[in-house]
């Protein structure tokens, strides 16, 4: 999800205007670029929110690479 978000741009639902709330990068980032931001993201978060992270994820951080 949070690969999504950051490659396709986030729109908050309460948000009422044509604009995303949170543009999206996958035209200016590399799929490895996204990783490594998600990755420093990371760092910021308490081992808790890692913990539900990891499980939400079911240990798989970042969608499939595509061939």
């Amino acid at each position: 999800m949070l690969y999504e978000m950051v490659a396709k741009g986030w729109r908050d639902p309460f948000n009422k205007t044509k604009r995303l709330t949170m543009p999206a990068f996958g035209d200016v980032l590399s799929p490895e670029q996204i990783r490594a931001v998600i990755t420093y993201l990371k760092t910021l978060w308490t081992p808790e929110q890692r913990g539900f992270q990891s499980e939400e994820s079911r240990n798989q951080p970042f969608p499939h690479e595509t061939p």
